[in-house]
């Protein structure tokens, strides 16, 4: 299986939106269900392209989070019933070279996990995420993720990330359905999902060997730019896969940027987050894909330059790029995914 950078420096052509996001479908990219082949992909790519090390450190996880029976009770202050919410948190995932997924309850699959020190990264199903009258049900769910890296010692840190990163900041508020005609609004001080993370984290850590560090800090939750600001055509499906790549592919190994044939390295992942810099890890997940978003990461690199001031260089950078940079994303992933020794793994027919 060649390399992301490889797949680019091809230089194939990307279809047109509606054929690439019909690609996309044709291999379930956007499925939260855990028979979806990207889910069998992702488990795969440890094998194919990561190193030895991550391949036996690294674990891929679905979990499934059900907001309706968490948020309203921490507002309630009915500690049973948000408890019981928690507990019914399911996952699924995949063990050795086996096709397909088992599910078990977060906290059976922590204790194992933790205990052997893995790097357990998530793809999060928000379900009744938000009101959307537009639905049938009047919620939406929603796509995210987080990893848990463990500390040298004992402890593990979580990670959370949504790709609308600073327009996290406006999501205070939960509306709960009443009757056809009334809601209910329930507000907070932090976003609502770092503030569902945060009870999951503090029951988890009453049930495991080993504590959890999480708070609402930028050291924990990515607040970097809005990546789906110019988003209009449903790409949302694409940031935790291509973060998952990132964090298997450089978590202990440094990566090269070269702009005009200068070199630049950056430091491995796990080196990163140590340093609190989860924002500028997530910003440099996506500088394969395109050269203008590449030279402003370039640029920031060894510099004294304000987090701020480099974020609005890049949010300029794709409000220029508009719909062509998630067209880059989903593109090159696409035909990185799809090459044949993925495809013959998994006994899956060529692309069309």
């Amino acid at each position: 299986m060649i390399s992301l950078n490889q797949v680019i420096a091809q230089k194939n052509s990307i279809p047109k939106i509606k054929d690439l996001l019909a690609a996309c479908e044709a291999y379930e990219f956007d499925s939260s269900n855990d028979d979806g082949v990207i889910h069998q992909m992702m488990h795969q790519l440890r094998n194919l392209d990561f190193s030895k090390k991550m391949k036996r450190k690294m674990v891929y996880t679905l979990m499934d989070i059900d907001y309706l029976q968490i948020v309203p009770h921490i507002i309630d202050r009915n500690q049973e019933a948000m408890e019981k919410g928690i507990k019914n948190v399911d996952v699924s995932y995949f063990e050795g070279n086996n096709k397909e997924m088992f599910e078990d309850s977060l906290i059976n699959y922590l204790t194992e996990n933790v205990s052997k020190r893995k790097v357990i990264f998530f793809i999060l199903s928000l379900r009744n995420y938000c009101y959307d009258d537009e639905e049938e049900d009047r919620y939406a769910t929603h796509g995210s993720c987080a990893f848990m890296v463990p500390r040298i010692g004992k402890g593990y840190d979580l990670y959370y990330v949504n790709h609308h990163g600073e327009a996290m900041e406006g999501t205070l508020d939960y509306e709960r359905v009443l009757t056809r005609t009334r809601n209910q609004k329930y507000s907070f001080k932090q976003p609502v999902d770092f503030i569902v993370l945060d009870q999951i984290v503090k029951y988890m850590n009453t049930r495991l060997r080993e504590t959890i560090y999480y708070d609402f800090t930028t050291r924990h939750n990515f607040i970097g730019i809005n990546y789906q600001e110019e988003d209009v055509h449903g790409f949302c499906f694409i940031f935790p896969i291509i973060i998952y790549y990132a964090l298997g592919k450089y978590f202990n190994e440094h990566k090269m940027l070269n702009v005009g044939g200068v070199f630049k390295t950056l430091n491995p992942v796990s080196q990163t987050l140590k340093e609190g810099k989860l924002n500028f890890f997530i910003h440099s997940c996506f500088t394969e894909f395109d050269p203008s978003y590449t030279e402003v990461v370039f640029n920031y690199l060894g510099t004294e330059k304000e987090e701020k001031k480099f974020m609005e260089q890049l949010d300029a950078v794709l409000a220029k790029l508009k719909f062509r940079f998630l067209k880059k994303l989903a593109g090159y992933m696409y035909q990185y995914l799809t090459q044949p020794a993925m495809l013959s793994k998994l006994n899956l027919p060529q692309p069309n």
